[in-house]
């Protein structure tokens, strides 16, 4: 079942944490000429998709919003650390995210002429380019420490109004969102409860009265907090099993979870001759990658990402603004709505956002086709003569809704110089730790991936083997039944048993300031119950050495339950030394349990 499907149908409740998005974007629709193809309506998707943008203690998040739905029953909450300013921002980030850095993977075919010649065939696997062919009312005493629900800001960004709340009791803070058209459901309230024990403040969001679904648009929440974090406990409301979640942090250098744990997929489990190159950013979530990947997690107690892509952000150079606007004030110098439309293709692509600027505007007559009335208005020139249309609110609302957003975003890029891309795929029982990330220095990684499929052959019979780009060899046991090849009959080699191996090449705990531990599978389970009470810098991994000489007020956001916190890093305030203190007897019972 979709995730907002299941999310806004079922309980009415869209939380940033349940409607980030993932996955790596559905494929754009073919070009068809002009602007809009036949399916021009949002594509809902399964998962969480967020981009951090970090600048020492400054945090812009940028959230992708995903809704199927009435205009009128949308509403979304939000926890965040601090008052944020809000503001809205364009889907073609995320768009051009998921496609430059996209997880690929290249098979090569080195097949020895012999083979051929003896009669094993044509197997069809490589293209002349040698890539795969499936290419309540406010509480004026909250001050005096009774049970409050506070506004701290009220207003507008694009097409929502939001309001920004501070509470210190869950029932009351529910009772105050239902009753001011943000409705939630029962099973809400435990979750909204972890939040307000964290002290964290809520922003509310819906479309504002005039606005329609097709408005939507990212929203954009700037705030002070030490680390990127994301309030996935809030998604258990409504999430789905094995849900996507993606985080792309924009920082100093490369991004790493601090209380999670982080994976590498053991790339001998993947079914190299079915992934698919889906270059225009697509994918397919039961591939052998993202099935591998889960198996990776579950090895990792289900608390873990993996990094998909870490490297210069200049891979985003030019790649949403380059230039197209900078003469689109032309467009106010034409008098006429058709010519206006048809000069709008020099400068945009269609989108769902111009789509319905479009539709306010200049409205489809009835009866007519609204692809080809926008694709091509110099065939319908009479008719758009025939309207009384505002072209300078038109062209005010394309600057607003689309140029504007499209060149803070390019600038955002611009000004930092490190991109990292992380993915998990969250199980409902491990959305009760709140991922938190923060940068550590290390190694580049790419997101393209290859391994060379060698076969020989001659009068001893055939030999074949895989090897992957680390100069590690292994004999594939998931040869396509339709090659019609013995697998037994490998010069004598014997298979290794790929399904005996385990998912995760590595399970490693990253603590910022030191280089990463490697954590044995047996061990997941031990670590991974110490990060819900203890900072990544004070968790023992069997067979590592302690880090020492951290420095704490980078990675102390993580020490109240597994929650995003607002409080000073590496505090020592009473209640988290019980809670230490408490962990550590447990901790200490369980080394027990365990030798």
């Amino acid at each position: 079942m979709k995730l907002v499907e299941k999310m806004l149908k079922s309980s009415g409740l869209a939380a940033a944490a349940a409607l980030l998005s993932f996955g790596l974007g559905t494929p754009e629709a073919e070009a068809c000429g002009g602007f809009f193809c036949n399916n021009t309506n949002p594509t809902v998707q399964t998962g969480e998709r967020i981009l951090f943008s970090v600048e020492d203690e400054n945090i812009r998040a940028y959230v992708q919003v995903y809704y199927d739905g009435p205009a009128d029953d949308f509403a979304w909450i939000i926890p965040v650390a601090s008052n944020p300013d809000v503001g809205v921002g364009t889907d073609e980030v995320f768009t051009r995210l998921d496609q430059l850095t996209s997880p690929r993977f290249e098979l090569e075919m080195n097949i020895a002429d012999e083979c051929y010649d003896q009669g094993i065939g044509y197997f069809g696997f490589a293209d002349e380019a040698g890539a795969s062919p499936n290419a309540v009312s406010e509480d004026e005493g909250g001050e005096g420490g009774g049970e409050y629900v506070n506004v701290l800001a009220q207003g507008d960004a694009g097409p929502y109004n939001y309001t920004t709340l501070e509470s210190n009791n869950s029932d009351l803070l529910v009772a105050w969102l239902n009753e001011n058209d943000y409705a939630q459901p029962p099973e809400a309230l435990p979750l909204i409860e972890h939040y307000v024990a964290n002290e964290m403040l809520f922003v509310a969001v819906k479309l504002q009265p005039a606005k329609d679904v097709g408005d939507i648009a990212p929203i954009i929440l700037d705030f002070q907090e030490q680390s990127p974090c994301v309030p996935l406990v809030l998604t258990q409301v409504a999430a789905s099993p094995d849900m996507p979640v993606k985080a792309y942090v924009l920082g100093k250098e490369r991004a790493v979870p601090t209380n999670w744990l982080h994976v590498t997929v053991n790339e001998k489990k993947l079914d190299w001759f079915s992934l698919q190159n889906n270059w225009w950013g697509g994918e397919n979530l039961e591939d052998s990658y993202h099935t591998t990947l889960i198996d990776a997690i579950a090895e990792a107690e289900g608390h873990a990402f993996t990094t998909e892509f870490a490297g210069d952000a200049k891979i985003m150079d030019k790649q949403l603004d380059n230039g197209q606007y900078d003469n689109v004030s032309q467009l106010l110098e034409l008098e006429d709505p058709a010519d206006f439309v048809m000069a709008l293709q020099n400068y945009f692509t269609g989108s769902t956002q111009l789509l319905n600027i479009l539709r306010t505007h200049i409205p489809v007559p009835e009866g007519y086709n609204e692809n080809d009335f926008y694709n091509w208005p110099e065939g319908y020139s009479a008719e758009y003569a025939a309207m009384d249309v505002d072209l300078e609110a038109l062209y005010n609302e394309l600057i607003e809704v689309i140029v504007t957003p499209i060149q803070e975003a390019q600038d955002m890029f611009d000004k930092h110089p490190y991109l990292t891309r992380l993915y998990s795929r969250v199980g409902i029982d491990s959305m009760d730790r709140d991922p938190i990330f923060d940068f550590q220095a290390g190694e580049d990684v790419s997101n393209q991936h290859k391994a060379i499929f060698k076969m020989t052959c001659g009068t001893e019979g055939m030999t074949y083997e895989m090897e992957l780009e680390n100069g590690e060899t292994f004999i594939p046991t998931n040869l396509p039944q339709w090659w019609g090849i013995d697998e037994t009959a490998n010069g004598g080699s014997a298979a290794e048993d790929i399904a005996a191996l385990p998912a995760a090449e590595r399970i490693e705990l990253f603590t910022p300031g030191a280089a990463p531990r490697t954590v044995e599978r047996d061990d997941a389970a031990y670590v991974d119950e110490q990060l819900d009470i203890l900072p990544s810098e004070q968790v023992e991994v069997p067979g590592a050495d302690l880090v020492e000489d951290v420095n704490l007020t980078t990675t102390g956001t993580n020490i109240r339950s597994g929650g995003c916190s607002t409080g000073a890093a590496g505090q020592n305030n009473l209640g988290w030394m019980m809670l230490l203190m408490v962990g550590l007897a447990s901790l200490r019972r369980s080394v027990v349990n365990r030798s």
